[in-house]
């Protein structure tokens, strides 16, 4: 039976766009899993590259090639070199699926999900109606909005039951996620999020036009997993991890104020969201894919916020410090139909740490970032933002100022390390 994995002519790993170290590394052990040498090659936009907002090659066995992807042409007449040669496709972040959807059709010989899945796991309002349709019960209640006919539309909530949540079906990272009390609430952020969604939607690459999806809000603790799926359907799921949003510690803003790979749930639990984990997978239906999947555990179960056809942000660091899994090579793995290594025991704790300004304005000083680097059980910390730059709140379309992973042996260890960087580092706003 042919396999791509003993196909000896496969020896290309194709990425679109962005280039990340892990999959450098990927690359290389995958090579010696298969026992021949590969080749990486990143795909990059011409537009993207002149405006430089793609990843770079940072790792020798990559290669860089430009081409238009508005253009069939010049994909085909780009890739034709090593078009027999390519072993499998990856796309790293949800700004690249759009591309990787272009890729599709031209690429039948390698193992890829659909152009109609990639739109269902991208868009939010496409991705309810999949829900919806696959099992009502493990989706909450949605409306869509469309900026043209909004203040008509947004009549039909006059009667509805409060809160409700706001938010753009192009965007990622909680952007413009806004939380409405009460009617009049809701219009005023249906109306605020239209008119920057234009200027938002550009500078972070949203997919397609700006739409708002209004949807019950749910109560409960928020999860994410990470699955992989083979082109045959069949479902591996990393263990889960748990979302700490600022509006669960009190703070204002659905972004994620920090991640815990310690989930704390049981066995049924578990058991439970992997079956969930695995319905919202197949709704969508991808197929040699990995898949990031957020939940709440609400009194009725678990229900899916969303879907997305790539990695969750920050994964490679927590998996590979709290379990010893390789997300990359993984992910490698299920695409050529190979059977993904999940430990499921603990090797030490890790979280992420999102930081934000405490209020909007010009940035005039940053102090402490140094020093928070250095601290033992830093994995990675990176600063995002300079005096002079405005800092602006996740819900009116802003970004962190400082992210990172840390790790310890015991979450406690965890939680104090980012107790003190949040000690250490000082925003100063005017």
């Amino acid at each position: 039976m042919y396999s791509l994995a003993t196909d000896s002519s496969k020896n290309i790993v194709l990425l679109v766009n962005d280039f990340n170290p892990e999959f450098g590394a990927a690359t290389k052990k995958l090579s010696e899993i298969l026992g021949r040498e590969l080749k990486g090659v990143v795909l990059v936009d011409s537009k993207i590259k002149k405006n430089q907002q793609n990843k770079p090659i940072t790792v020798e066995g990559f290669e860089e090639i430009l081409c238009d992807y508005s253009s069939p042409v010049s994909i085909i007449e780009t890739m034709k070199g090593f078009w027999d040669n390519i072993l499998l496709l990856s796309a790293s972040s949800e700004r690249n699926q759009p591309y990787y959807k272009k890729l599709v059709p031209l690429l039948p010989a390698v193992n890829t999900t659909t152009e109609s899945s990639i739109d269902w796991s991208i868009h939010k309002n496409l991705m309810r109606k999949a829900f919806e349709a696959y099992d009502p019960s493990i989706t909450p209640g949605s409306y869509v909005l469309k900026r043209a006919s909004f203040e008509e539309e947004l009549r039909q909530f006059s009667n509805k039951l409060f809160p409700m949540i706001s938010k753009p079906t192009g965007l990622s990272a909680s952007l413009l996620v806004k939380r409405a009390d009460s009617y009049e609430e809701l219009v005023d952020n249906i109306r605020d999020t239209f008119n920057v969604a234009e200027s938002i939607y550009k500078k972070y690459r949203g997919r397609g036009e700006p739409v708002v999806l209004v949807e019950d809000f749910m109560e409960g603790d928020m999860y994410s997993v990470d699955s992989y799926v083979n082109s045959s359907g069949e479902v591996f799921s990393l263990p889960p991890v748990k979302v700490i949003t600022a509006a669960s510690i009190g703070l204002d803003g659905y972004y994620s104020h920090n991640i815990d790979s310690d989930h704390g749930l049981n066995e049924s639990q578990l058991k439970e969201l992997y079956i969930v984990a695995k319905k919202a997978v197949h709704a969508v239906g991808l197929r040699s894919s990995t898949a990031h999947i957020e939940f709440f555990l609400t009194k009725e179960g678990w229900k899916v916020i969303e879907i997305g056809p790539r990695a969750g942000g920050y994964r490679q660091d927590m998996y590979s410090r709290a379990y010893g899994i390789d997300h990359a090579l993984n992910e490698f793995l299920c695409k050529i139909d190979l059977v993904p290594e999940i430990p499921k025991s603990t090797i030490g704790s890790s979280s992420t740490i999102n930081i934000y300004a405490e209020k909007e304005g010009v940035i005039t000083k940053i102090d402490g970032f140094e020093d928070a680097e250095r601290l033992e059980g830093v994995h990675r910390l990176t600063l995002y933002a300079k005096p002079g730059d405005q800092a602006i709140s996740c819900g009116n379309g802003g970004n962190y100022i400082v992210d990172g992973v840390v790790y310890g042996k015991t979450k406690e260890d965890t939680d104090d390390l980012m107790q003190q960087i949040r000690e250490l580092i000082k925003i100063d706003v005017a």
